[in-house]
């Protein structure tokens, strides 16, 4: 706790409330951004206490020829060191007067942020009596939820049919497969190519792909980028603008923005397939081609499913941002923002970017644009820590230790490689605390809607 001067205004008041206690006169106020100031004023018996423990603390600090420390009589305590006595009882009666009125308020101060300061008005020891105000910030207050006034379009219904089933045989097979360079010809339907696609919308042009590898056919490439290399031969340069295919959702169809780009064609390619027999299923862990196929079709439904989920929980957290509105801490804003500039930072191109090439007006917007992300963060995660707690969902530790995948899983859920909970630092884990909090909540809204 830290004394500090501190100017008096009561203009951004939100509420107020009086509390008198045996000991205490109390205000609480509460400003914007979850800021709160205790106006405290203890009475002469406290006074008391806390000017016997100043002289404690002061006698065991201080030596004087003739006298042993602890020893020294209070006259001539009070006579040498009045300045150290009369700050040590401030501090004294400031700890002991807000414990005592936390105690009666049960504020919820924020949590491993929170600074609290103070400053004494008026303080007097001859006449104990002083105006002790300190301030600080507390926890969001999280508004509960009526769950009837969430709603979300829901992803049409598609069902897992043999048409999957062998589509996703071949995916597997291709993993294991070799690939064949075509030099002879130009680029036909169901080809692969490898093409390196820079965004020339950025000045200079930033690289999105370097030697990524594509699928040459309507399910797997938009109808702009196939326009545009059909064709065309290894070692040639188009340019072209992306657009969103006809049949894409609304949804997309309102968030993409078109950039324009260029493609270099780096090599052509035909995929040539291991035989689908034992031998080959053994390799990722099933002892025949009928194993092979339903422990496929098992895991391939599973990740539809849960595909399925993702984007209805990234459309319920959407209705939860626009819905559920509460004020958070200005401290942890800053801090979020803060680290995420910092994480923007630490990439080379986005430092010479900033440093080179952007206008102030556009490091304003970005800015603006980092700061929106940090307080809708900071919102899910309170929004998610209230629904956890009202409804005592658990998280448990082994939810958090994902189960080591097996070929066929390493195949399909690409985000359990190189997983290992025991290993992450405490800072890590508490990111994967908290996005599990996150899930874990959004399912159960989800339950609730239908």
């Amino acid at each position: 706790m830290n004394e500090e001067n501190h100017s008096h205004d009561r203009g951004d008041v939100l509420s107020q409330k009086n509390l008198d206690t045996e000991e205490l006169k109390i205000t609480l106020l509460e400003r914007p951004r979850c800021r709160v100031e205790l106006e405290i004023t203890p009475n002469e018996t406290l006074f008391a206490e806390a000017f016997k423990k100043a002289l404690k603390t002061v006698g065991k600090e201080v030596s004087i020829p003739g006298f042993r420390k602890g020893k020294i009589p209070e006259s001539i305590l009070m006579k040498k060191f009045l300045p150290n006595i009369v700050d040590e009882t401030k501090d004294a009666l400031a700890n002991m007067a807000f414990n005592k009125a936390q105690k009666e308020l049960q504020i919820p101060i924020l949590q491993g942020h929170a600074q609290i300061h103070y400053h004494a008005d008026g303080f007097s020891l001859d006449e104990k009596k002083g105006l002790f105000c300190f301030h600080f910030e507390k926890e969001p207050e999280v508004p509960e939820i009526d769950y009837s006034s969430l709603s979300i379009e829901k992803p049409p219904e598609v069902p897992f049919d043999e048409v999957l089933l062998e589509e996703n045989i071949l995916y597997v097979r291709r993993f294991f497969g070799t690939w064949k360079e075509i030099e002879d010809r130009s680029i036909n339907t169901g080809d692969f190519v490898l093409l390196d696609i820079e965004d020339l919308d950025s000045d200079p042009p930033a690289k999105v792909y370097s030697n990524a590898r594509f699928e040459v056919n309507e399910k797997s490439m938009g109808a702009w980028m196939r326009d545009i290399i059909l064709g065309k031969s290894k070692g040639e340069t188009v340019e072209g603008i992306s657009r969103p295919d006809e049949n894409e959702t609304e949804e997309i169809k309102k968030t993409f923005q078109p950039k324009k780009v260029r493609i270099t064609i780096n090599k052509i390619e035909k995929d040539e397939l291991p035989p689908l027999d034992d031998d080959f299923v053994k390799k990722v862990g099933a002892a025949t081609v009928e194993e092979f196929k339903q422990r496929l079709a098992h895991l391939a439904e599973k990740k539809m499913q849960d595909e399925k989920q993702e984007l209805l929980r990234h459309r319920i957290t959407q209705e939860l941002l626009s819905k559920v509105q509460f004020s958070i801490p200005a401290t942890l804003l800053e801090k979020e923002a803060n680290n995420r500039m910092a994480s923007l930072f630490s990439g080379s191109a986005f430092r010479r970017k900033w440093e080179n090439d952007m206008t102030e007006d556009e490091k304003m917007v970005k800015k603006d644009e980092v700061t929106k992300q940090s307080e809708e963060a900071i919102r899910l995660f309170f929004i998610a820590r209230h629904i956890v707690n009202a409804h005592k969902i658990q998280i448990t530790e082994e939810e958090l230790k994902k189960p080591s995948p097996t070929a066929l899983l390493d195949m399909f859920f690409t985000e359990r490689r190189g997983f290992d909970y025991d290993k992450l630092s405490e800072e890590q884990k508490s990111i994967e605390f908290s996005r599990l909090m996150l899930t874990k909540a959004e399912d159960f809204i989800l339950s609730k809607i239908g």
